[in-house]
């Protein structure tokens, strides 16, 4: 199990929420529609950081995954 600092959670906490927002009320591109942003793992150096989501529906991975890249 890997150690994270309480900045990093925080960060990460934070990345997280702002991603939600920004896919619920600022993206409308319907692809990404019904997507939850699960986790944010955020680097020791809080330089880098990996998003984690969940789609409900896995025939529509392929076209979410589109969605999220443009």
């Amino acid at each position: 199990m890997k150690r994270v600092s309480l900045r990093q959670a925080r960060v990460g906490d934070q990345i997280r929420d702002s991603i939600s927002e920004l896919l619920l009320r600022r993206v409308k591109d319907p692809r990404v529609e019904g997507v939850t942003i699960t986790g944010v793992d955020v680097s020791v150096d809080l330089k880098e950081a990996n998003g984690y989501y969940c789609v409900y529906d896995e025939s529509r991975l392929a076209q979410v995954l589109d969605g999220l890249q443009s």
